[in-house]
């Protein structure tokens, strides 16, 4: 049996494995229908008394000072790389608090920040690369 030459083959395998080295990438162009969407997508954001059991308990609109403290508790679906959120809570309209948060993956990644309440009127901003995702606005009565 005769033996064939491999040299075409292995000069042809070289000069593909070299062209694909040095093709270039290009950045994506607009229109291009690469997926530029969230890969996570926050599923609840309340207000609350505690968080028990990473669960929200007594779900509420506003809060009183006899509360002494708010909690924001926030659910994500989360199905790429961990994300960094912040909340920001805005007292009188000045930021008064911020926390910088992970969320991992998970499709139900539960988390929460709190703050001792004054009487005034309140916001909690979650943001991501400083960009507001979602706010929930309230107040504190005497």
């Amino acid at each position: 049996m005769k033996k064939k030459p491999l040299r075409p083959l292995v000069f042809l395998a070289s000069w593909l494995v070299l062209s694909l080295a040095a093709a270039p990438i290009l950045p994506a162009q607009e229109g291009d229908t690469q997926n530029t969407e969230s890969s996570f997508e926050i599923t609840r954001l309340v207000l609350c008394k505690a968080v028990e059991n990473r669960e929200p308990v007594d779900i509420v609109e506003n809060f009183t000072l006899a509360d002494q403290k708010a909690y924001c508790f926030m659910a994500v679906a989360n199905s790429g790389q961990e994300q960094t959120l912040v909340f920001r809570w805005q007292f009188e309209d000045e930021e008064y608090y911020r926390l910088e948060t992970k969320i991992g993956t998970s499709t139900n990644w539960r988390t929460f920040s709190t703050v001792t309440l004054r009487a005034g009127s309140w916001k909690v901003e979650i943001l991501e690369n400083e960009q507001v995702l979602q706010e929930i606005a309230f107040n504190c009565s005497e």
